[in-house]
C-alpha cells in the first residue's frame, strides 16, 4: 500500500488547522501502515501536546512511538533519528526525576551530538538538590511556557497539557489539596489567557468547519475545574475562572456562530483605534452601548477642524469614563496622529452605526486581516450590513474580502455600493478599478 495520498491528506489537514481531521487521519494510517507507526505515533503525540493540550494522550503516543521502533522495518540510523523527537517530548512529559534522567540519557545514546545539557536541565537538577518535588518542576515548566518571550498559542496548549498530565497523575505525584487548588486556578487562567490573547478561531474552508483549538484545549481541563469547584464552592477564584471559561464557550457560539474572541479592535468615527477585551458578550454589548454616542454616530458631513477636535476630545472623555467603570485593562484607545493632524478622515454617513454592526465588523476584520481567514469573515460582514445597511466600512471590507477570493463580480458590486455612500473616496475608487481590471483579464 502506498501511503503518499494519506500523508498528503494529513499534511493538508495540519496546514489548514483541521486538527480533528488530522487526528482521525493519523489513527486510520496507524491501522493501515504499521511499518510507519514510529513516525505516526510521534505526529499524533505532537498534535495532542501542542494543538489539543491533552498531556496524557500525548505522553502515551510518544511512548508508543518508542515501542514501535521494533515494528519499523527501516535502517537503524533512520530509527534513531525518528526516536529523537519523542524522547525530547518525553523529557518534557516525565512523571519523576528518575524518568526524566532516563529519557535524557537515552537521547544522548541515539544522538550523541544532541545538547541535553541546557539551562532548563541545570535548573531541574538544582530543584532536586534543594528538595523540591517533581510536581513543582512540572508546575514551574507550565509557568515557563506561558511566560516565555516566544509564548504563542502552541506554548499555551503545551502549558495546559502539562497541567492536564498533573491532574491525571495527582496521586502518584503526591499533590496536596492546597497545591491542587493552585494548579486548578493556574490551568484555568492559562486557558483564559490563551483565549484573550489569541482568540483561536474555528477555521472554515469551503463550507467545512473544524472546532477551534481553544475549545479543544479547554475541554481537557474543564471537568477537573468543575469537580474542584463542586467540592470547594467557597474557592472564589476557581469559581470565577470556571464561570469565565463556560461563559466564553456558551456565548461565543451565540454571537457569531464562531468562537468568540476576547479582544476585538475597531475604529471610532474619527478613525482612531479602540480595542475592547471583555469576558462575555453581555459585557461587550454594554461597553459598546456606553461608547455608542461618542464612537458610532457618523458625522452628517465631513467635519471642520474644530468639529473634529471636539469629537476626538469627546471620544477620549467617554473612553476614560468607561475605563473607570469596567477597568482600564479592558479598554485601550489610541489616536491616529497622521489622520488627526492632516486628513480629518472620519466616519461620515446618513445612518447611525448600530452597536452590533460595529462588533460584527470588528470581528470580521480580525478574521480577514489577523487570521487571513476570508471564509470566516464573510458571514460577519454580512451580519454587520444586515444590522446597519449603510455601513461604509463593512461594505468596503466585504468588497475587499471578495477581491481576495477572486470573486470580482461581487467585489465590484460592493465597492460600487460603498461609493454611493462616499463618492469621493480615493481608496475605494482605486480598489474598484483594480477589481474591474482583474475581472476583465480572466
Amino acid at each position: 500500500m502506498d501511503p503518499k495520498a494519506d500523508f498528503d491528506k494529513l499534511n493538508n489537514s495540519v496546514k489548514e488547522s483541521k486538527i480533528h481531521t488530522a487526528v482521525w487521519t493519523l489513527e486510520a494510517m496507524l491501522r493501515k501502515y504499521p511499518a510507519h507507526s514510529q513516525f505516526l505515533y510521534y505526529q499524533l503525540g505532537a498534535l495532542f501536546r501542542s494543538s489539543i493540550g491533552n498531556g496524557p494522550a500525548a505522553r502515551d503516543a510518544f511512548l508508543r512511538s518508542l515501542e514501535s521502533r521494533k515494528q519499523a522495518h527501516i535502517e537503524q540510523s533512520v530509527a534513531d533519528e525518528l526516536e529523537v523527537n519523542p524522547l525530547e517530548n518525553l523529557t518534557l512529559l516525565s512523571l519523576s526525576f528518575e524518568e526524566y534522567y532516563s529519557f535524557a540519557d537515552r537521547l544522548v545514546v541515539v544522538m550523541p551530538g544532541h545538547s541535553v545539557r541546557t539551562d532548563r536541565s541545570d535548573f531541574i537538577e538544582k530543584m532536586e538538590r534543594q528538595g523540591y518535588s517533581w510536581a513543582k518542576v512540572m508546575e514551574w515548566r507550565a509557568a515557563q511556557y506561558i511566560g516565555s518571550e516566544k509564548s504563542g498559542p502552541g506554548l499555551y496548549a503545551e502549558a495546559i497539557a502539562t497541567y492536564h498530565l498533573m491532574f491525571e497523575n495527582r496521586r502518584s505525584l503526591r499533590i496536596s489539596d492546597e497545591d491542587y487548588g493552585t494548579l486548578i486556578i493556574g490551568a484555568g487562567t492559562a486557558a483564559a489567557d490563551l483565549f484573550a490573547k489569541y482568540g483561536l478561531t474555528m477555521k472554515k474552508r469551503k463550507g467545512a468547519a473544524d472546532p477551534s483549538e481553544f475549545h479543544m484545549v479547554v475541554s481537557n481541563i474543564i471537568p477537573y475545574i468543575k469537580d474542584f469547584v463542586t467540592k470547594n464552592p467557597s474557592e472564589e477564584e476557581a469559581v470565577e475562572v470556571l464561570g469565565l471559561l463556560e461563559q466564553v464557550l456558551r456565548e461565543g457560539r451565540e454571537l457569531t456562530g464562531l468562537p468568540y474572541t476576547g479582544q476585538i479592535v475597531g475604529e471610532t468615527r474619527c478613525h482612531n483605534t479602540i480595542a475592547l477585551m471583555t469576558k462575555n458578550t453581555c459585557e461587550l454589548y454594554q461597553v459598546i452601548a456606553d461608547l455608542e454616542e461618542a464612537l458610532l454616530v457618523p458625522f452628517p458631513r465631513t467635519p471642520s477642524r474644530v468639529e473634529y477636535d471636539r469629537a476626538v476630545e469627546q471620544e477620549k472623555s467617554k473612553i476614560r469614563q468607561c475605563q473607570d467603570r469596567y477597568g482600564a485593562h479592558k479598554i485601550a484607545f489610541q489616536i491616529d496622529p497622521m489622520k488627526t493632524a492632516t486628513t480629518f478622515n472620519c466616519l461620515v454617513g446618513p445612518e447611525k452605526i448600530m452597536p452590533k454592526a460595529w462588533v460584527y465588523y470588528a470581528l470580521a476584520m480580525m478574521f480577514m486581516v489577523g487570521h487571513k481567514d476570508n471564509f470566516a469573515a464573510f458571514p460577519l460582514f454580512e451580519k454587520a450590513l444586515f444590522v446597519s445597511h449603510d455601513y461604509f466600512a463593512a461594505l468596503y471590507g466585504i468588497a475587499a474580502c471578495y477581491a481576495k477570493t477572486e470573486d470580482y463580480e461581487k467585489s465590484i458590486f460592493y465597492y460600487q455600493k460603498a461609493l454611493e455612500l462616499k463618492p469621493d473616496d480615493a481608496d475605494t475608487m482605486e480598489e474598484l478599478d483594480m477589481a474591474k481590471r482583474s475581472a476583465s483579464s480572466r
